[in-house]
């Protein structure tokens, strides 16, 4: 099937949050970490009022709201008497199964809960159907194809039953059926905000590690994943600095969401440089990882020569931009030719998608 057939381009868009504010049964929020904090948002703007917080748990707080252990909630609730919205990234899977619990009159889920990550139409899709087309053949295996496509017609009409379709279940991001990783490795952190990436990195590793580079800008975030290295004794090469395709000086978002990225809309600047410049030149990276949110194609044009020189394993966060869908497999290639592409949800949430980037090995 080619990439046109599999486009949806009947579908229905729903706006979730109008549901939800029609609806006159309490309100329960799933989750209770970032993901909840931005839907939260949300439903303040909307003017949603929210009864309360559920989490598996029960042990974690949030602002003002009461947190309820899931198993206990579902035991003392009424059949129907209240509805459920999905709060972190994990539940998207457990949606069907969240459905079938009696309490709950009706389960919701927010397809793309982040402002700053695209949102397009079946017109941008249908206006850049060749470039899309292009980007399409250029994937590497058949499920990534499928995982493209899903990750389109979930965009276009809001809706994460296409991810739920095509989803295998949650995968390793550093160690999965594409990519791997090396005792010996090299892993650059781009955005490497609190170290948390660098973490998942060692234990995907079990704890391997020829050398760890972290990048990132925002000063409350370096001062976290400092700590966090010196905690947990990573010997790690750190730089307070954003990353772009030249020295420059940008518009910088450090508080939304904690998502902190570049963002012309920002209030603060911050330096800029091009990671070519950033890191030494002697430097054999082997694992780049972009997990971030914004400017991804400009990052890489900025690590054209790191790139071009080390052909490392590459993981990048796709969809904050929708060009990006076909501008950056497309520059990808243009660096080297010999790197397969592939496309993994890592999460069966349309955001929680990635294209890897695996050079092919010499003979």
């Amino acid at each position: 099937m080619n990439f046109w057939e599999q486009i949806d381009k009947q579908g229905t868009r729903i706006n979730i949050l109008m549901k939800i504010k029609e609806s006159s049964l309490p309100l329960y929020l799933y989750g209770a970490g970032n993901l909840a904090e931005n839907i939260l948002k949300k439903l303040n703007e909307y003017g949603i009022k929210l009864e309360g917080c559920i989490t598996d748990s029960g042990e974690e707080s949030f602002g003002q709201y009461k947190v309820y252990k899931y198993n206990d909630f579902i035991k003392k609730k009424e059949k129907a008497s209240c509805n459920l919205l999905i709060g972190f990234a994990s539940a998207y899977e457990r949606k069907p199964l969240l459905e079938k619990e009696t309490v709950f009159a009706e389960v919701f889920e927010i397809a793309n809960p982040f402002e700053h990550h695209a949102h397009f139409d079946y017109q941008f899709v249908e206006e850049h159907r060749m470039q899309l087309e292009e980007a399409y053949q250029q994937l590497e295996d058949e499920y990534s194809k499928q995982c493209f496509c899903a990750f389109i017609n979930a965009r276009i009409w809001e809706n994460s039953d296409y991810v739920r379709e095509v989803f295998r279940g949650e995968i390793d991001e550093f160690n999965n059926d594409v990519i791997g990783t090396d005792i010996h490795e090299v892993f650059l952190d781009v955005g490497a905000y609190n170290g948390g990436s660098i973490n998942r990195f060692l234990k995907s590793n079990n704890g391997h590690y020829g050398k760890i580079i972290g990048i990132e800008p925002e000063s409350v975030n370096f001062e976290k994943l400092k700590a966090n290295c010196k905690r947990n004794g990573i010997c790690a090469e750190l730089y307070q600095i954003g990353c772009w395709n030249k020295k420059d000086k940008l518009f910088f978002n450090g508080s939304d969401d904690k998502c902190c990225r570049l963002d012309e809309n920002g209030t603060d600047y911050i330096e800029v440089d091009a990671i070519d410049n950033i890191i030494s030149s002697d430097t054999e990276v082997s694992m780049l990882n972009l997990g971030i949110s914004t400017a991804e194609k400009e990052i890489l044009e900025g690590a054209y020569k790191t790139i071009k020189n080390n052909l490392p394993k590459m993981l990048v966060f796709m969809g904050s931009a929708k060009e990006e869908l076909y501008t950056i497999p497309q520059y990808i290639k243009e660096i080297d030719e010999s790197y397969k592409l592939y496309l993994r949800f890592i999460q069966s949430m349309p955001s929680r998608i990635f294209l890897y980037a695996v050079p092919q090995k010499k003979e």
